[in-house]
């Protein structure tokens, strides 16, 4: 009768073994489908929107900069349309010639780019919020 016992009881020990590697088995490819799953979701739909609404913020950004700077260097040496161009008149009167002042042009756009320069490297990082509807593509959550 122990035998028979010992038996039925080892048979159940093997049946629980046999359960439990199942259910390990099945939790780790539920785990690997599930990364595979965030893995395309991320190439997918994530990385083409936070690529475009990186881009859109960079540019924005990249604008502002330099229409301030533009606007600032103006202001400090106000410069009138007189001394950016030259106007050449012949004996009669008439205009002649239409002459740029390269040198004062030249010292404009390198006080330009230096100050557009120094605004972009004083820029710290942006955050980008990526809104639901894009992501689920569900119309009534793209706000």
């Amino acid at each position: 009768m122990r035998s028979i016992y010992f038996r039925r009881l080892s048979n159940k020990m093997s049946y629980r073994a046999k359960t439990n590697k199942l259910g390990r088995t099945l939790i780790m490819i539920l785990v690997f489908a599930g990364l595979f799953y965030s893995l395309f979701l991320y190439n997918g739909v994530f990385k083409p929107i936070l690529s475009q609404l990186a881009t859109s913020k960079a540019s924005q950004i990249g604008q502002t900069v330099i229409n301030d700077a533009v606007s600032e260097i103006m202001k400090s040496n106000d410069i009138l349309e007189g001394k950016l161009i030259n106007i050449e008149k012949g004996a009669d009167g008439k205009i002649t010639a239409v002459l740029p002042n390269l040198l004062i042009i030249n010292r404009l756009k390198s006080e330009i780019s230096i100050l557009v320069q120094n605004k972009l490297n004083e820029i710290d990082n942006s955050k980008i919020g990526i809104p639901m509807g894009n992501v689920t593509g569900v119309d009534c959550c793209l706000t």
